[in-house]
């Protein structure tokens, strides 16, 4: 009989990642879950669940203090230039996280109503696509550098954002994708996405936020210009950026 998941513990997003990398590193499959989507609090926020027959061996993990110091470390690495940011704090409005390959289902259902991007951005998204770009790197980055996020609204993915910290020079913030939900366009909700976004690159020390569009996609590019996003070249696609002052 397959085993149930039961909940470990209950941390904030960025705990959880913690402990998430330590138990797997442990041969532990563990899985991240939303507490109180609806009004998530940042200090309880996300449910770390594993296998029931992993519990034994996860508890003396936990007991002991070895994989918090993991965190201090990582915390003193970042203060010496590691491309790190703070997810929950990227959002006000939104419960932030990180998306799991288990999420893709949810990702396709949001990309695949957006009919006007595709017409632009071809070919047309698969789940094998997502799973693709999830994964991306450009080159010389690695995944610490990488943050596949999604918003959330109660259980409903809002919007799906793929950043790349420190790329293409340390002070920059490359945004190589952000989608919203049909049912959430036209209301100003993406405008706020984007600076409450901001407002977050900027406190953690980026100088600037770029990206590409599509061309002729008049959406796209009507919507970053509307963000002050402005043209800096034009090659296979448009760049476009915004400083940060």
């Amino acid at each position: 009989m397959e085993d149930k998941l039961v909940t470990l513990a209950i941390l904030t997003y960025t705990k959880a990642q913690i402990l998430k990398n330590v138990l797997e590193n442990e041969g532990i499959e563990t899985y991240i879950h939303n507490v109180n989507q609806i009004q998530p609090v940042v200090s309880s926020g996300v449910r770390l669940r594993i296998k029931e027959s992993d519990l034994p061996h996860a508890l003396k993990i936990t007991e002991s203090s070895a994989w918090l110091s993991e965190s201090i470390v990582g915390e003193k690495e970042t203060k010496k230039g590691e491309n790190k940011m703070d997810l929950e704090a990227l959002s006000k409005r939104f419960f932030v996280r990180a998306l799991e390959t288990e999420d893709v289902d949810i990702i396709y259902d949001l990309c695949s109503k957006n009919k006007l991007f595709y017409e632009f951005h071809q070919p047309f998204v698969t789940r094998e696509s997502i799973l693709d770009d999830r994964n991306a790197l450009p080159p010389g980055k690695s995944k610490e550098d990488k943050a596949y996020i999604g918003l959330f609204d109660g259980d409903t993915l809002v919007a799906v954002m793929d950043l790349i910290l420190g790329y293409p020079t340390e002070e920059i913030v490359w945004i190589g994708f952000f989608m919203m939900d049909t049912a959430y366009q036209n209301q100003g909700i993406g405008t706020q996405i984007i600076q409450e976004a901001v407002e977050a690159m900027k406190n953690a020390g980026y100088r600037e936020i770029r990206l590409g569009v599509d061309y002729g996609n008049p959406q796209s590019f009507a919507f970053w210009s509307k963000n002050k996003f402005v043209v800096i070249q034009e090659k296979e696609y448009i760049v476009m950026k915004r400083v940060l002052s």
